[in-house]
């Protein structure tokens, strides 16, 4: 009787030291997760823009609605497609205004905080920064911000946040809601950009915090980041990298026309358009582009 008494004892102990190692091992694996957080800190800044809403903003359209900032968010007010930014380099907004890319850093907090300079107009700002994946890697992108913001990765929307957040009477503290989007990044660098939309009559601060979230399949070390868009050749530089197909001087020697050609993947849908460039420095002065077949220039 002793014995059998024993033995139950030992097994209790046994079960309850294994429910003990295993609660334990949890919450390990839960401590590893919360490690594997990469705070995007580096960035590169386009500057504020001054954004007016159309004259016929309160007209109302044909289902009755009028023209909301969430309206002019989605507006592609720049062609942010093949978007590759560095620091000191010029950003084409219209003619005659050019913005430069200015490196950044986020503050203790991992804020990065946009400065209005308009007063009662809406104001958009662009965020831009590299991540490099040593490997193939699954990550959540995580940003917070109380305004409204669009998320860009390799030139394709993620995600939007199309309502804003205020500050409630009585509340003392900024609380902004995050979104969440889970991305799967092939090994090389890859460029995140951010759209954010200032509403002059939302007295919540303009910033922006941005973080990346893996789990514990991966190590942390598998992404950096960075602000500089120079990179290893891949695949897609061999596929689809486009193809000088024409070239013609102006007259003077000061502008360069040039016909080129781009087959898109997954499907290599052929794109053409024409770009000028000044000779002296290469930099575009305009693109010529939509459903043209460009066989020769002079």
């Amino acid at each position: 009787m002793k014995t059998i008494f024993s033995r139950y004892v030992f097994r209790y102990i046994l079960i309850l030291v294994l429910v003990c190692s295993y609660v334990s091992i949890g919450y390990s694996k839960d401590d590893a997760e919360q490690k594997q957080e990469i705070p995007i800190s580096s960035w590169l800044l386009s500057g504020t823009i001054p954004q007016p809403l159309p004259v016929f903003n309160e007209d109302k359209n044909i289902e009755g609605k009028t023209f909301a900032l969430k309206d002019l968010l989605k507006f592609d007010q720049a062609n942010i497609k093949n978007l590759l930014p560095a620091r000191g380099e010029k950003f084409g907004w219209r003619p005659n205004l050019d913005l430069q890319w200015e490196k950044v850093t986020a503050d203790s907090s991992n804020t990065i905080t946009f400065l209005s300079e308009s007063g009662n107009i809406p104001e958009i700002n662009y965020l831009a920064s590299y991540i490099n994946a040593k490997r193939w890697t699954k990550a959540n992108l995580e940003i917070s911000g109380a305004h409204l913001f669009q998320v860009y990765m390799d030139g394709e929307l993620l995600n939007s946040k199309t309502s804003f957040d205020t500050l409630k009477e009585n509340d003392n503290q900024d609380k902004q809601s995050n979104i969440s989007h889970e991305i799967k990044l092939e090994t090389g660098k890859h460029i995140l950009l951010i759209k954010s939309l200032h509403d002059p009559e939302n007295n919540m601060p303009w910033n922006i915090s941005a973080t990346l979230k893996l789990s514990e399949d991966f190590p942390k070390d598998a992404l950096q980041i960075s602000t500089s868009p120079r990179h290893v050749m891949n695949m897609k530089h061999l596929l689809y990298t486009p193809i000088i197909s024409n070239i013609s001087i102006s007259p003077d020697g000061d502008i360069v026309a040039i016909a080129l050609t781009h087959y898109a993947p997954p499907d290599n849908d052929k794109e053409s358009w024409l770009e000028l460039r000044k000779v002296s420095d290469g930099s575009l002065i305009q693109t010529y582009r939509g459903g043209m077949s460009i066989s020769n220039i002079k």
